[in-house]
């Protein structure tokens, strides 16, 4: 749950910096303005580094993925 928390401030934090909308991030809850992620994520105990390896390979790749389409190339340099 601290890892959901810390990202999540992180893109806020990001978007902002970039002047970027955060519309299609606000929900109209009591104890948030704005959701990134998924209200209960499933969490998967990762038993193996073979499970490991593939678990961040798909986090890894995700961003490039439709219906994301956040980046253009997984690897990229941040400022």
């Amino acid at each position: 749950m601290i890892f959901l928390k810390f990202t999540a401030k992180q893109m806020k934090f990001r978007l902002a910096d970039n002047n970027k909308t955060m519309n299609e991030f606000s929900v109209s809850a009591k104890d948030r303005q704005f959701q990134f992620w998924e209200r209960n994520s499933l969490s998967i105990d990762l038993w193996s580094e073979k499970a490991f390896i593939q678990k961040l390979g798909y986090i890894h790749s995700n961003p490039v993925k439709s219906p994301w389409n956040l980046v253009q190339h997984p690897i990229r340099q941040l400022n």
